[in-house]
């Protein structure tokens, strides 16, 4: 026989959709209490689409996950939404990996502002990290011409000779 944790979880996992916000709180609440992996949580109210649950995702992976697992969802979240919490998820990255790295993975991001904010990221990165300095050369390749467009400013204005073909071509 299953016990009350083992069938009410998958209820309560269903309940994270629901249009009606008390219904998606009450919903997490008691997944918590039923003791759901906090990762797993953490997944599924990223999945459901609400931000209201999406920050509650996030927050429980900078609080009570493994250093990894917490990172890889993050980074995920960060890269295939182009949503607000994309810019979230990159903010809580950042603290953990530094902006050099966020700013680097985020130049291919599925959201066209946090890719323009990877781009600031590196060039205030630039004139103290080698790191961001490579980033923000490679953003010249980007196959997003806004990215590309961006980076080769913001090297032209360092007078970073990398720039030069990016801004003959602009």
């Amino acid at each position: 026989e299953q016990t009350y944790a083992e069938s009410a979880k998958p209820v309560f996992t269903q309940a994270l959709s629901d249009p009606n916000q008390g219904v998606r709180t009450h919903a997490f609440q008691h997944l918590q209490t039923l003791n759901t992996p906090l990762a797993e949580l953490a997944s599924e109210a990223l999945a459901a689409g609400y931000p209201d649950l999406a920050v509650k995702g996030l927050e429980l992976l900078t609080d009570g996950t493994s250093k990894a697992e917490g990172e890889t969802v993050l980074e995920r979240e960060m890269l295939a939404r182009t949503d607000s919490i994309a810019h979230e998820a990159a903010k809580l990255l950042a603290a953990r990996k530094g902006r050099t790295y966020v700013g680097e993975k985020s130049l291919g991001a599925a959201s066209e502002t946090l890719r323009t904010q990877a781009v600031s990221w590196l060039d205030e990165e630039y004139s103290t990290n080698p790191e961001a300095q490579r980033a923000l050369r490679g953003a010249l390749t980007s196959r997003y011409r806004p990215v590309r467009n961006q980076a080769a400013f913001a090297l032209g204005l360092k007078k970073d000779t990398t720039a030069f073909d990016a801004l003959v071509d602009i």
